[in-house]
């Protein structure tokens, strides 16, 4: 059955998010979906956003499936390498978080860092401890229904700068036919 994915990087205009100028920030994000590439370089720095992308393709919810989001990121000379994969069956959306890299500088966040993941208004809720470590695996499940709209934004403060920095990237999947 034909249905539509949806790629949104939204921006709100009282946010602020990582920027080329101040930060030197780029991101090569792919999009796959069972292996096959959606989306890719995606740059979700500030200058770019908002972004919206959309492709219509076949799904059978009888099997798995796996929506996947690598991140290639860039802030200055730090790298951050990440996979956050998303496997739809027929009950749940079970998510791994793969952090491939420690992250230069992640100990300067406050400690009222948060990175959040919704998927169809349940949240799951991550804070500094997500960035300890050389690298991470993180496992959830999450109930769904239908439309799917996975999302996950963070804020971050660090210590060195003022203000708060955000990201937000929103997955839809609906009925193709809309």
């Amino acid at each position: 059955m034909a249905y539509r994915i949806t790629l949104e990087c939204p921006k709100d205009i009282d946010k602020k998010y990582f920027d080329k100028r101040f930060f030197k920030y780029s991101n090569s994000m792919n999009v796959y979906f069972n292996d096959e590439l959606l989306f890719g370089n995606i740059d979700d720095v500030e200058e770019n956003l908002p972004i919206v992308l959309q492709k219509d393709i076949d799904i059978n919810f009888e099997v798995d499936n796996y929506l996947k989001v690598e991140y290639n990121i860039t802030i200055g000379n730090i790298k951050e390498y990440a996979d956050v994969t998303h496997c739809i069956n027929k009950n749940s959306v079970n998510t791994q978080i793969r952090r491939k890299n420690y992250v230069e500088g992640s100990d300067l966040l406050q400690d009222d860092y948060e990175i959040t993941f919704d998927v169809n208004g349940h949240l799951t809720k991550f804070g500094k401890e997500y960035h300890q470590g050389a690298s991470k695996i993180i496992d959830f499940s999450s109930p769904y229904n239908f439309p799917i709209a996975i999302q996950w934004y963070s804020r971050k403060n660090f210590t060195l700068f003022k203000g708060t920095t955000w990201d937000h990237i929103i997955l839809r999947i609906e009925n193709g036919n809309n």
